[in-house]
């Protein structure tokens, strides 16, 4: 279950799957067996399904996890969230609480699934992206110790370097580049399990 926001429906990418039919493709390629699931279905790759929501907090995604965790009943869940949470100072400074609310939700939820936290990408040089820059540096650094705390089936993935005018399509989203090496980290971190 790709799970996140407006990354994670791939806003930016000219195929309107973001990292999804890349990553598909690298674990298939790998001879893993893939299904994508979700509720929602966007893009042009082989397996549009995911829990992509733009604009959505953490919070708010959290408001519909056990329902969605309940009907697709995910393996493994990629969740790439917080950036919508970094919006304002008191957005930032709580994120890593909600993060940790998330996570034990998706415990309860899904007991046995392997969840892949990542270190959500970073922002371009425009207009407020420095300093939404900075917000998600804080946040990614607190992000080890709060995965470590939710258990062994929580591992994290550093996407972080993901960012800048190469990687981005606007200042949040990135471009087919950026969704290429966001594919590779996820792909690289699940064949290292699987």
């Amino acid at each position: 279950m790709p799970l996140g926001d407006s990354i994670t429906m791939g806003a930016g990418s000219r195929r309107g799957d973001g990292y999804r039919t890349d990553l598909f493709r690298a674990l298939t390629r790998s001879g893993l067996r893939v299904d994508f699931v979700g509720s929602r279905h966007d893009g042009a790759g082989p397996d549009p399904d995911h829990e992509g929501h733009s604009g959505w907090t953490m919070s708010r995604l959290s408001d519909h996890l056990d329902g969605w965790l309940s009907r697709s009943r995910p393996d493994v869940i990629l969740l790439h969230a917080g950036t919508n949470d970094l919006r304002t100072p008191t957005g930032a400074a709580r994120a890593p609480q909600r993060l940790a609310r998330l996570l034990l939700q998706i415990s309860r939820g899904r007991p046995h699934a392997e969840v892949y936290v990542a270190k959500i990408i970073g922002n371009a040089d425009r207009e407020d992206g420095p300093l939404r820059q900075q917000r998600a540096d804080a946040y990614n650094a607190q992000v080890p110790g709060v995965v470590a705390a939710a258990g062994p089936h929580f591992h994290v993935v550093d996407l972080s370097g993901v960012r800048g005018g190469g990687d981005m399509a606007d200042k949040l989203h990135p471009n087919d580049t950026g969704y290429a090496r966001m594919a590779a980290g996820w792909s690289t971190a699940l064949l290292a399990q699987f």
